[in-house]
This record gives structure tokens, C-alpha cells and sequence, in this order.
């Protein structure tokens, strides 16, 4: 296994993300009533459903998992400047673009992704009851690589 992906002789933090037992902000919130609510580069992992932004308490996601993917049509990127993604090493030419449950075909490669942020951001925004109160997590992808200005 990539040792930088996962550490099999503990199986509770064992993968690269957030530990499955230890609580999130959304989730915390969630449970004082907020609707909660990301959109954005994630790279906290994605190894279960309980590493991923649902399963830390968001009740929707559009964004993307790995560390790096392009700005245009959403596939892996090489990686960060310092560690190459495990999927792109093996020549996996994946789509990293999901809408909280499944991935987000719809949308992928129709524009640069921080406008497909940014859409996304304002659409909860603009449904959201004001009744509520709101924790809208926005992750920007515009300061990671792979540089890749409009």
C-alpha cells in the first residue's frame, strides 16, 4: 500500500483524511440546527463514507476529493508540487467531480471548476431559509495546484 495513503496496522486513522472518530465543525453544528452545507476542494479523505464531507456531517458537497485536479475538466492532476496522486501514478485518468452522492457528470468539463464553485456556493445561498441558521463551508481550488489561471 502507499504509505502516504494508508497505514493498515491501525484501521481507525489509519488512512490519509480526517480520523473517523474525531468530530467535524459541520457535524457539530449540524447538531445545534445548522444546515450545513460545502463546496470545494475537500483532500480530507475519502477511503469510507464517514471520511468523506457527508459523512462528516455536510448535507450536501460539490466538489473534489484528491489533492489536485484540473481546472477545466476535472480529471486528476499530476498532484501537489510535492507528492504525485496515487491514481495518477497508476495512470488513472479519473474524474474528480462530485455532487454530494455520486459524481457530477452534469456538470463535468462544462466550465473552469472555480466557476462551477462559485454557482454552486450562491445556489445554496439563494435556496437556503433564512429561518435556519447556515454554515456554508467554501473550499477554494484557485490557490492549489495545478496552476491553471482562465
Amino acid at each position: 500500500a502507499d504509505p502516504i495513503s494508508v497505514n493498515p496496522e491501525d484501521p481507525v486513522s489509519g488512512f490519509s483524511g480526517i480520523p473517523t472518530k474525531m468530530t467535524g465543525i459541520a457535524q457539530k453544528l449540524k447538531s445545534a440546527g445548522y444546515r450545513t452545507h460545502m463546496t470545494g476542494k475537500w483532500d480530507c479523505g475519502m477511503a469510507t463514507h464517514d471520511h468523506t464531507p457527508i459523512g462528516k456531517g455536510y448535507e450536501t458537497f460539490y466538489g473534489y476529493f484528491h489533492h489536485a485536479n484540473s481546472y477545466y475538466d476535472q480529471t486528476l492532476a499530476g498532484g501537489s508540487t510535492v507528492h504525485t496522486d496515487a491514481c495518477f501514478k497508476r495512470g488513472l485518468n479519473l474524474v474528480d467531480l462530485w455532487d454530494t452522492n455520486g459524481p457530477a457528470r452534469h456538470d463535468n468539463g462544462t466550465l473552469y471548476e472555480e466557476e462551477l464553485f462559485t454557482r454552486n456556493s450562491l445556489k445554496v445561498i439563494k435556496e437556503h431559509d433564512p429561518k435556519d441558521p447556515l454554515f456554508l463551508f467554501h473550499s477554494f481550488h484557485i490557490v492549489h495546484t495545478p496552476l491553471e489561471v482562465p
